[in-house]
């Protein structure tokens, strides 16, 4: 192998690796980033109110049941006051199954001051049926927004 051909092959693997790893990588870690936020004039009974974010869960093809379920677990753990869930729960357009197991698989979520969701862009290609399992839920923050 000359050095333009091994270049060219390093080069073209380097490449891959750089597109393959959201593929096969990304989508299977778990991270939990830690944010203070100062607010002025935040009234005294929410210092130290602590929210924990879900969001973008993706269930499908590249997001197993597994894997949600240790999201779920960890959202459990991490003791935060409130929970919300910013939505994106299931892969592409997803269907009404799938759409039906990502909220089943999200039921077991608790927090003191409760969890709250929102649907996000995926979520709206099985949208008659992600909006009743959202209302169903109880966790709907659609139309509570205060002026």
């Amino acid at each position: 192998m000359s050095r333009r051909q091994f270049l060219k092959a390093a080069l073209v693997a380097a490449a891959g690796s750089v597109c393959a790893y959201p593929w096969l990588a990304e989508h299977r870690l778990l991270r939990v980033n830690r944010y203070r936020l100062p607010i002025p004039h935040l009234p005294e009974a929410f210092r130290g109110f602590t929210i924990a974010q879900v969001t973008d869960m993706h269930l499908g093809p590249m997001v197993s049941e597994r894997f949600l379920g240790k999201v779920i677990k960890k959202a459990n753990g991490l003791g935060a006051d409130a929970i919300v869930l910013t939505g994106d729960h299931v892969h592409g357009r997803g269907t009404r199954a799938s759409v039906e197991r990502a909220w089943d698989l999200l039921s077991p979520l608790e927090a003191p001051d409760g969890v709250h969701a929102v649907l996000g862009n995926h979520d709206y290609g099985q949208k008659d049926c992600s909006t009743q399992l959202l209302s169903e839920s109880g966790w709907s923050l659609h139309g509570k927004a205060l002026p």
